[in-house]
């Protein structure tokens, strides 16, 4: 004698948690990650910045967007740009991330300039000054050169600018939320043309004198 056992079919809701704790286990949820990353003292958006997201990592396209297809809650988000100072996002300290929604999840982010540049002039000439020391501080400097320009990486948001020529007189400046600074200094030597009697093969003579 046989006996036949009635197979009863999971409810729906069952089926449901199981799918999720399995895609869970896959590695984290399927919702895309997308953003925008911009220039926190302009606001614009910053082409080609790299993204790098756990075992991920792309480039932002012309208008600052990223997008990545997988995550998880324990991936560290960070934004590196040239000229930049790179940052780093936990995501498990993004609130908006904890519960994911379709189509898709958002997290931007603004990342500082660190790098001035500019250009040194001759204040009464309008010429370039090539050889001038511009100091960002103690331990970040640069040197202008033939053409007048220099440029300095890695600077903070504020701090004071000291330029220095010969023959010029210095300058210290504060500078705040700035990427392009030029400086004309002013000349402490002037040169003079005297006239004396004429001489064999000589009417006048250069002389320079210093005003301190």
């Amino acid at each position: 004698m046989f006996m036949l056992t009635q197979l009863r079919r999971p409810p729906m809701a069952a089926l449901v948690v199981a799918l999720a704790a399995l895609l869970a286990s896959c590695g984290g949820p399927e919702i895309p990650l997308n953003g925008t990353i911009t220039d926190a003292y302009t606001g614009k958006p910053v082409p080609a910045a790299t993204i790098s997201l756990g075992g991920a990592q792309l480039t932002t396209d012309v208008g600052g967007k990223y997008q990545v297809t997988r995550w998880t809650e324990k991936d560290t988000l960070l934004v590196v740009a040239n000229g930049y100072e790179p940052v780093s996002i936990t995501l498990a300290q993004q609130p908006q991330l904890a519960k994911p929604t379709p189509p898709a999840v958002t997290l931007d982010a603004k990342i500082r300039p660190n790098t001035i540049s500019g250009s040194i002039t001759d204040a009464y000439t309008g010429q370039p000054l090539a050889g001038a020391q511009i100091k960002a501080s103690d331990t970040l400097s640069a040197t202008s050169t033939a053409d007048g320009h220099y440029t300095i990486a890695g600077v903070p948001e504020s701090f004071t600018l000291t330029v220095a020529a010969p023959d010029h007189e210095a300058v210290s400046q504060t500078v705040k939320q700035m990427v392009s600074f030029d400086i004309a200094l002013r000349p402490n030597t002037l040169t003079l043309f005297a006239n004396r009697p004429p001489r064999p093969q000589q009417s006048g003579v250069w002389m320079r004198r210093s005003f301190q």
